[in-house]
């Protein structure tokens, strides 16, 4: 039983998964503009507090997220995409010799 895999589908998801991202980065900026925002105006143990614990999320999730999601978006269009589409190209070129 052959495995066919359809490559624009990947590429397409790819796509989706790299927009998201960015959104979610996107979308983080955002919130962190606001909490340094609201930091300026609100002062006491609790705004130190939750800057802290903010700052806290950021700098242990933030980046390590982005960067595994890009990676597995990157994995997707090369390896799935371009590497299947090479390979087959490749094996089908050596089967044309036996003919």
């Amino acid at each position: 039983m052959a495995i066919k895999i359809d490559t624009n589908a990947v590429r397409a998801a790819a796509a989706q998964i790299a927009n998201t991202n960015q959104k979610i980065s996107s979308d983080f900026s955002s919130v962190e503009s606001a909490i340094t925002s609201l930091n300026r105006n609100w002062e006491g143990t609790a705004s130190d507090a939750a800057f802290r614990k903010f700052n806290n999320i950021k700098n242990t999730y933030y980046s390590n997220r982005f960067n595994a999601v890009n990676d597995m978006v990157n994995f997707m269009r090369r390896q799935v995409g371009e590497g299947y589409e090479q390979t087959e190209a490749a094996i089908a070129s050596a089967a044309s010799a036996f003919k």
